[in-house]
């Protein structure tokens, strides 16, 4: 008796912990999809103004190779 109330036990810890890595795959694919959206938003004006200070970095400091 006391190996069938372990066993169910291990099943619901089970069961618990795959929850649980489900939840957590499902937050951070949401948590990804947001992260790429938002860079997708921010991330032009971030590389256009990159590109404006490495070519202004490339007139201060003229690179040798």
């Amino acid at each position: 008796m006391k190996f069938l109330f372990s066993s169910a036990q291990l099943r619901t810890s089970l069961n618990y912990f795959f929850l649980q890595s489900v939840i957590c795959v499902f937050k951070w694919r949401k948590y990804f999809f947001y992260r790429t959206f938002f860079l997708a938003v921010v991330r032009p004006p971030v590389v256009v103004g990159r590109s404006t200070v490495s070519k202004a970095e490339g007139a201060v400091f003229p690179r040798t190779h």
